[in-house]
């Protein structure tokens, strides 16, 4: 999926009532298109998703969204920043910025701490000229991509 449409997807994951949430998304380079990790807490498995149609249309079914569902187990491979500090509200208003004015700077990857914890939290991994920065907090996304 395209940028665009992954932030249509991350606002659409509204419609679930908090059944989904984001694990990693991973902007694959130098295609663009993202590929996002999603764990469904009422099932307790996983599912990866380069296209928004992908998701079944009805968010309020206890049946699975995809047809290839894996279990939560096999998604502890994933990077676990332990440092990270962002809310979902937070990497929200992120996306916000990288949309109306993130200049020189890229979204490379979102990346949430361990799947098991009930309140995830985030970073935001950004790319400027080649160089990765990592964002655990709001604030160090501010003051990265005010310093840039």
């Amino acid at each position: 999926m395209t940028y665009r449409q992954m932030r249509l997807l991350f606002a659409g994951l509204a419609r679930y009532d908090g059944r989904l949430s984001v694990l990693t998304a991973r902007n694959d380079v130098p295609v663009g298109l993202w590929t996002v990790v999603l764990r469904d807490h009422a099932r307790h498995t996983w599912l990866g998703i380069r296209r928004i149609e992908q998701l079944a249309p009805d968010g309020h079914t206890s049946g699975p969204l995809v047809p290839w569902e894996r279990p939560l187990t096999e998604v502890e491979a994933l990077a676990q920043p332990e440092d990270a500090a962002m809310t979902w509200l937070e990497v929200l208003w992120a996306l916000g910025t990288f949309t109306h004015g993130g200049r020189g700077w890229s979204l490379a990857a979102i990346e949430a701490s361990q799947p098991t914890r009930v309140e995830l939290r985030y970073r935001l991994v950004l790319l400027r000229a080649g160089i990765r920065y990592d964002a655990d907090s709001y604030g160090a996304f501010e003051q990265i991509v005010a310093a840039g």
